[in-house]
């Protein structure tokens, strides 16, 4: 003897499909064109600037104050910059320490692992002057 008759079966089988069909309308309707609790506030705080007037660089790792002097920075300094991880910045300083300080910029592309690619990437934000003539000398 069956559990279920053939009309139950049926009944219970629109029933179902009742309630499914009544979750896609409201999901439907929850996700149109707007979402519900998402307000946008258009110019709520001022964007920051890139490079303000004190030379200031923003980088991910934070603010680089007039360029990171790459004669005197540590490894975890040297890993703020953009491209260089721990291996570059180990690498980076292993260099300096066998052969001496960087003339200019351009000198750390004879580190093992920074070619012109990574050069390019980083020029902007490297020196090898003294704090007080800024980053004139990394345009060099």
């Amino acid at each position: 003897m069956a559990l279920f008759t053939r009309r139950d079966r049926i009944a219970i089988a629109v029933i179902g499909l009742l309630i499914f069909a009544g979750w896609g309308i409201r999901f439907g309707m929850r996700t149109g064109n707007k979402p519900a609790d998402l307000r946008v506030i258009r110019n709520a705080v001022e964007p920051p600037a890139v490079l303000n007037a004190s030379d200031t660089l923003r980088v991910s790792g934070g603010l680089i104050e007039q360029g990171i002097n790459i004669n005197t920075a540590g490894a975890d300094e040297l890993e703020r910059l953009p491209l260089i991880g721990p291996s570059r910045a180990a690498a980076i300083v292993a260099y300096r320490t066998e052969h001496g300080p960087f003339r200019n910029t351009e000198n750390i592309m004879q580190v093992t692992g920074i070619g012109p690619g990574i050069y390019e990437g980083i020029k902007q934000y490297i020196t090898v002057s003294d704090s007080s003539r800024g980053l004139q000398e990394q345009k060099k």
